[in-house]
């Protein structure tokens, strides 16, 4: 069985694409951050990403904020 499946690519897809396949350069690569953004707590764990979410909510904030808070609590010495 042969199944045929085509699909159309949106322009910044195709920018995207492009640009992949001509590799960055060393100066975007050392400039280059990570951005988790809204996705965040899909990374976690459920019972996490609940608790994330209602303290993001609590805290009138967004839940990379929270995360971001968190991590430095954590790992920045005081």
């Amino acid at each position: 069985m042969n199944i045929d499946v085509r699909m159309e690519m949106s322009e910044e897809e195709k920018n995207i694409a492009a640009e992949f396949g001509a590799g960055w350069s060393d100066e975007k690569i050392a400039t280059a951050h990570t951005r988790l953004g809204p996705a965040a707590g899909t990374l976690l764990p459920a019972y996490l990403s609940n608790m994330l979410k209602d303290r993001a909510k609590q805290e009138g904030t967004d839940e990379v904020s929270v995360l971001r808070h968190a991590l430095e609590a954590y790992l920045i010495p005081r």
